[in-house]
């Protein structure tokens, strides 16, 4: 898998070969050049099969004319079109080895703020897909994580103390193993870890989830603090962003305990590099590390390329195995994708029946209504409400026939407004309808213009 090689690999060029094959999935011929003292030096090349990363080195693209490569390295962001018609642009294609192509893929991997990479492409059969240009984007994307938290990789242990030069009273071991034991001298064991810095946090992720595990908490109301998950995993949060790369292998884990915790703690991890990391665990085979994952994402909300995560759980519910398909249903519910809507509408009717019944209960969790498995009231709800608020049609759902649903929306709409105006689900329907009156009431004169 090149998303986890990528983020596993030990130096540059094992990341770079790692993210060329996830490229070349995708295309007949790339390339792959470093952006060094203003120049493109190349570094590899497939085509149809065929890899070289020697007559590749012999190139060096200068970047003293505007170009469709110099345009691509300005915006840092994916060109998959026509070539431009200019003689520049036709010499650098040239003088890359490309000739005369109609359609070009330029993706540039940016680090930080800076390029450091340009890989330029052609299809097998040009225009590209819409799915390969968004599995591009992806892999582009995370190639850019994934060489960030590999230089912190490498800062943190350059900078680290050999464990020789430690202070001979430390027994990293024995502090772990305080931990572990939920006794007397956690938070000074913790303390002292954590001021130990580097090759403590390695040693915790050696051992890590701990010998052992403790049981997975209950999730149908949330997951419970890192400290009540237990003192190693909160001591291990605290090291916080250098973590992100050393729990990343653990993701994906034989282990499905491992993968579970490991996702637990990386749901509490709020930086950029985490949206791909828990994205990418949406397809797991334990429906705990779906739901956790989910639950980590939906406070990521703001952070890039968690749009992308949507826009892969669309994809993916035209997936060829029945699983994708089901997990893509479970992703869109829980991350309130409206967008994919017309998607699970579609599956209502797959062939089959349990990615159905998922699709059918994605719905009841986006709308707070239910039709079951009828396609055709569910398209007919979707026509009279698609341009409606989500507040709007759980406000809706606070008088449908079915009590759990009645509840469910009623516990959203107090989550977000901190309203009630005496609302319970079981009053008789008179006063249903009173109470579902004052919130439709309040959402035209206030609610419509708070929430977003």
């Amino acid at each position: 898998d090149s998303l986890t090689a990528m983020h596993a690999a030990r130096d540059r060029d094992e990341l770079m070969l790692a993210f060329c094959r996830g490229v070349y999935m995708h295309l007949r011929r790339l390339q792959l050049y470093v952006l060094s003292g203003g120049q493109l030096r190349g570094w590899l090349q497939i085509d149809q099969g065929r890899v070289d990363d020697l007559e590749i080195r012999k190139i060096t693209l200068r970047l003293d004319e505007e170009s469709i490569f110099t345009s691509t390295l300005s915006q840092g962001e994916i060109y998959v079109g026509p070539v431009p018609q200019t003689d520049q642009s036709a010499r650098i294609l040239h003088d890359a080895g490309f000739g005369l192509i109609d359609e070009v893929l330029t993706c540039p991997v940016v680090i930080g703020k800076r390029v450091a990479c340009l890989l330029v492409g052609t299809a097998h059969k040009p225009p590209l897909s819409t799915g390969a240009e968004h599995a591009l984007q992806r892999l582009t994307a995370e190639a850019g994580i994934a060489f960030t938290s590999l230089i912190l990789r490498q800062k943190k242990k350059a900078q680290a103390e050999p464990k020789a030069a430690l202070d001979k009273g430390t027994d990293i071991p024995a502090l772990i193993d305080v931990l572990e034991e939920v006794g007397e001298g956690c938070t000074e064991a913790a303390a002292r870890l954590i001021s130990l810095g580097t090759p403590a946090m390695e040693a915790i992720l050696a051992r890590f989830p701990g010998r052992t595990p403790p049981d997975r908490p209950d999730l149908s109301s949330g997951i419970v603090s890192l400290m009540e998950l237990g003192p190693l995993f909160d001591c291990l949060s605290r090291f916080q962003r250098p973590v992100v790369s050393g729990l990343t292998p653990l993701l994906h884990h034989r282990k499905r305990d491992t993968r579970f915790f490991a996702t637990y703690v990386m749901s509490m991890m709020h930086f950029p590099e985490s949206v791909v990391l828990l994205a990418s665990c949406l397809q797991d085979e334990d429906p705990d590390v779906r739901l956790v994952s989910a639950i980590g994402l939906d406070h990521l909300r703001d952070f890039p390329h968690f749009s992308m995560v949507l826009d892969t759980l669309e994809r993916d519910m035209e997936g060829t195995r029945s699983e994708t398909r089901r997990n893509a249903c479970e992703g869109i519910a829980r991350l309130l994708d409206r967008d994919g809507i017309p998607g699970l509408l579609e599956l209502l009717e797959d062939k089959i029946p349990e990615v159905a019944e998922t699709a059918s209960w994605a719905l009841v969790e986006l709308t707070r209504h239910s039709f079951g498995l009828d396609a055709g009231k569910w398209r007919d709800w979707w026509n009279h409400n698609r341009d409606m608020h989500r507040v709007e049609w759980l406000m809706a759902a606070l008088t449908v026939d079915d009590e759990v649903n009645r509840e469910a929306a009623y516990e959203e709409l107090f989550t977000m407004t901190g309203l009630s105006f005496g609302y319970k689900p079981d009053m008789p329907l008179e006063e249903l309808v009173d109470t579902q009156d004052k919130f439709y009431d309040w959402w035209r004169r206030i609610g419509v213009h708070q929430i977003p």
